[in-house]
């Protein structure tokens, strides 16, 4: 196993439409992203997000991003664990960049709810909210090797690695400590 490896794209427009030629590289360099094993995230806007079973925009407003498991938001305690249920009930333009980020495992934040937070308090909560979600993605990632070693130029040794596995790992359970 190796050390977990993150892409964080920021983009502070939302990406509507993929052109033929954009959309073939993007998907290599997804491809090649993803046979290194590293995660690709993307923070940028997002049209029309909502949630089907309410109609509270406060509830709407209050969320930090969401994967293809769950769905992370601001009045949450626990930051990383997210929501299954809001995710059932999310609703969002069909965007290329949600899919591929959702198809690579990475997570997606929305960036016009961090400009929508009121109070400088709430945007670092928001701040918080995403480094909690990334640092938890990394730490709790394990991603295995396979590589093989060749000569360059018949005198240089290098190794080229792919990666043949990528699982998130369960929480650590936390052990009781000494008390007295």
């Amino acid at each position: 196993a190796t050390a977990s490896k993150s892409v964080l794209v920021f983009r502070s427009e939302s990406i509507d439409v993929a052109q033929p030629g954009s959309a073939l590289s993007t998907a290599l360099g997804l491809a090649n992203v993803k046979a290194r094993g590293i995660m690709f995230n993307m923070v940028a806007p997002l049209k029309s997000v909502g949630l089907t079973n309410t109609k509270d925009q406060s509830k709407v407003k209050s969320i930090v991003g969401f994967n293809e498991r769950v769905v992370y938001h601001m009045n949450d305690k626990k930051r990383t664990v997210g929501s299954s249920e809001m995710k059932k009930s999310l609703k969002y333009d069909d965007v290329v960049a949600v899919s591929a980020v959702e198809r690579f495992g990475g997570n997606f934040f929305v960036l016009q709810n961090y400009a929508n937070q009121k109070t400088p308090k709430d945007k670092k909560q928001f701040i918080s909210n995403v480094a909690a979600v990334m640092a938890e993605q990394l730490s709790r990632t394990e991603t295995t090797n396979e590589c093989f070693c060749y000569l360059r130029g018949g005198l240089h040794p290098e190794s080229a690695c792919t990666a043949s596995d990528v699982q998130v790992l369960q929480p650590a359970k936390k052990a009781g400590g000494a008390r007295g």
